[in-house]
């Protein structure tokens, strides 16, 4: 029996070799144009966009054409201790322009444990020389702070940049801060070190502290809307001012809280020039640095092997004003490893065989100035220790002690103060120390 071919089968054609060729070169062709197809896509869409955006530039929203326009201004306030100040007629733009200066005489005498005790000597500075311009920009809640120091002593790492941040608070409880400014740990050095009793901060601020950083924080200083409770949490670059280079993540991170249990008032200013009623401010810190390249973490010096270290940070502090008086204690410790570096002892030509050891320890300072009644005159005396972990720590067993007196022309405006510090390690004695008698002189506008 003859089998019956199904008629699609039967009357479809033979293929044609010459249109198969045809169809194969056609498919790999469009394989090896699709690529580029799409790129071609990809920056028509591009350009589409930015014929997009130009549209909605020439079709901008009134408010945002109003926020560039220019503004009326009111008029320019100068008040001493804020400086100048310029603000448009409806206080979403101003710029303040201040200044302060430092005058300082320092005359040091050391007392070395063997030896001739070498001739006193005597140094004139300009120890700061502020210029500060701050404001608000675009509305109420943002806020910038430029701040340069253009005395000898200010330049960092080539620049006299002190701070230069910006601030968003439209959020009471989630400010936040991003720039170069104090990172927010020792209450001794957020405070203005203009705004001191004595001639400058403490033996254990130089040992402990962070100092200025870049990076950023979320902060508020009305929690839940109650004034008696501040905060900040950031984290930074752990170079300190001015850093510039590129890291492996080696970041500091801070957390900062303040409680103020009898009342909000200026907890960053020494002296009760009011002569409050009892005031109270406790606060305290918790902090880690990554991959610190300073033997201090952020402050001090780098290793000799070009290592670095990991350091864990702490502290707590109070300050209590009442009927003139004045009352500042503060304790910090810090705690870390090292990790060797690979850089050579420059006497040997050989990698560094005991490496210097990270700056473990702790230590704290207790203060008290006090204001005499109905005059201008304050006394003002310091108390500060310094103790190392162990012998392995590379920071010193040291001790500070220091008296003063200051005259308030106009509160921290205008003043003159001078003390007397001694500063010796525990080993050697209080004998065994190193003197300064400083007179300083300051002016801010």
């Amino acid at each position: 029996m003859t089998r019956l071919m199904p008629l699609s089968s039967s009357l479809a054609p033979s293929p044609d070799p010459a249109v198969s060729a045809k169809q194969r070169f056609r498919t790999n062709a469009a394989k090896r144009l699709l690529p580029i197809t799409a790129s071609l896509s990809g920056i028509a869409c591009f350009c589409s966009l930015i014929a997009f955006a130009g549209s909605a530039q020439a079709q901008q929203p009134e408010a945002e054409k109003a926020a560039v326009e220019p503004r009326p201004v009111d008029g320019v306030e100068f008040k001493p201790g804020k400086g100048l100040t310029a603000a448009s007629s409806d206080g979403d733009f101003s710029i303040n322009i201040g200044l302060r200066n430092q005058f300082r005489m320092t005359i040091e005498k050391e007392h070395p444990e063997e030896g001739d005790a070498p001739d006193a000597t005597l140094g004139f500075q300009i120890r700061r020389s502020r210029l500060a311009l701050k404001g608000n920009a675009f509305d109420k809640q943002t806020k910038y702070e430029l701040q340069l120091d253009l005395a000898p002593r200010g330049i960092s790492k080539g620049s006299p940049l002190l701070d230069a941040y910006v601030k968003f608070e439209q959020l009471r409880d989630l400010s936040l801060r991003v720039g170069q400014y104090k990172a927010p740990y020792m209450r001794e050095q957020i405070m203005s070190d203009g705004k001191l009793e004595l001639v400058d901060r403490s033996l254990l601020n130089s040992r402990f502290t962070v100092d200025r950083d870049i990076g950023l924080d979320f902060y508020s200083k009305e929690l839940f809307g109650l004034e008696q409770l501040h905060y900040n949490l950031g984290v930074y670059t752990g170079e300190g001012r001015n850093g510039s280079s590129q890291s492996s993540f080696g970041l500091l991170y801070l957390a900062r809280v303040e409680v103020l249990p009898l009342g909000d008032f200026d907890d960053l200013s020494e002296a009760d020039f009011e002569r409050s009623a009892p005031k109270l401010s406790i606060g305290a810190a918790y902090g880690y640095h990554s991959r610190a390249q300073n033997d201090l973490g952020v402050r001090g010096d780098a290793w000799d092997d070009g290592g670095t270290g990991n350091y864990k940070l702490a502290t707590a502090d109070v300050m209590f004003k009442v009927a003139g008086m004045t009352m500042l204690g503060a304790f910090a410790w810090r705690d870390g490893t090292r990790s060797k570096g690979t850089e050579l002892d420059p006497a040997t030509g050989m990698p560094f065989v005991d490496p210097e050891p990270a700056s473990n320890g702790w230590g704290f300072m207790a203060q008290l100035g006090y204001l005499i009644p109905t005059t201008s005159f304050d006394l003002a005396a310091r108390y500060s220790q310094i103790h190392q972990k162990n012998d392995a720590s590379a920071l010193a067993d040291e001790r500070e002690v220091a008296f003063g007196a200051g005259y308030f022309f106009a509160q921290h405006l205008l003043k003159l103060q001078a003390d007397a510090v001694r500063i010796w390690e525990k080993s050697a004695g209080f004998d065994h120390g190193t003197d300064e008698v400083r007179v300083q002189l300051q002016m801010s506008l």
